[in-house]
């Protein structure tokens, strides 16, 4: 923004010495950076392309152990019939909308999202965002997701995924938040979110959305490498180790978890 403003002081002093009105050309350059500004904002607020998005082909095709966080009470009950009962499917966190409660809700603070992207892709970037804090009742935002973890999968068992990063979610931050990911050779068209912890919520973790951002990659050969190292680097086997704890420490910690109901809150 600061680089922007300077750019226009320039071209205002520029155009300040011309036969033009200065003052037209300065609010049609202004005009401009405002329609741009708009214009990036409708374009799922980021201007990158989400392959992660429902809409554009993406989907959810697994949530391991993770249990969805479901409220004991319907919110519309007539007559002893249940009408309508909040929605918490985890394809909310692929789907536009930010509004308090439109969220993928899950028990605990540990969770798993895996995602069929809509084509295969070199993964760049991931970005992550949940509601400000002072959209929710309390004027805090603990169900945030916390530290979490990218893998790269090319099947949804794959037995070696590749570490496409580790990152932490800043609560006092920006509510949409960037992280880039590693640099591997490889092209991916699922990946594994798994989110390790949140920002103090005991009963349940809120995910609003998820994005994947990046550039189309070719089609795989059919002389894939299917080496331990996969990936190009020494660390595939570490990582694939790491992967098979943080499933297992997932499968105590669910197995172990109790779930506890509120009904003066709802998850946000």
């Amino acid at each position: 923004m600061i680089l922007e403003l300077k750019a226009l002081q320039s071209e205002h002093q520029r155009i300040s010495g011309g036969d033009v009105d200065p003052m037209a050309q300065y609010s049609a350059l202004i005009d401009d950076k405002i329609r741009a500004a708009f214009a990036m904002y409708d374009a799922d607020k980021t201007g990158l392309t989400d392959y992660a998005l429902e809409s554009a082909g993406g989907s959810v095709i697994d949530i391991r152990c993770t249990e969805t966080y479901t409220l004991r009470d319907p919110y519309y009950v007539l007559f002893g019939l249940t009408l309508w009962r909040r929605d918490s499917s985890p394809r909310k966190a692929i789907q536009p909308g930010l509004l308090p409660g439109e969220c993928w809700a899950f028990q605990g603070a540990v969770g798993c999202l895996v995602l069929k992207l809509s084509h295969r892709i070199h993964v760049t970037r991931f970005s992550m965002e949940h509601i400000p804090k002072a959209l929710t009742p309390r004027g805090e935002i603990d169900s945030a997701p916390k530290k979490f973890a990218v893998w790269g999968l090319t099947s949804k068992y794959d037995e070696r995924p590749t570490l496409l990063g580790e990152f932490m979610y800043d609560r006092d931050g920006p509510t949409l938040q960037f992280f880039e990911a590693k640099e591997v050779s490889d092209g991916f068209d699922m990946v594994e979110l798994k989110i390790q912890s949140n920002h103090g919520n005991i009963e349940y973790t809120c995910l609003y959305r998820f994005r994947v951002h990046g550039n189309i990659a070719p089609a795989p050969s059919s002389s894939y490498d299917s080496s331990p190292l996969r990936g190009g680097t020494p660390g595939g086997a570490r990582n694939q180790n790491e992967y098979q704890s943080e499933q297992l420490h997932q499968s105590h910690h669910n197995a172990a978890a109790t779930t506890s109901y509120d009904p003066k809150y709802n998850p946000v």
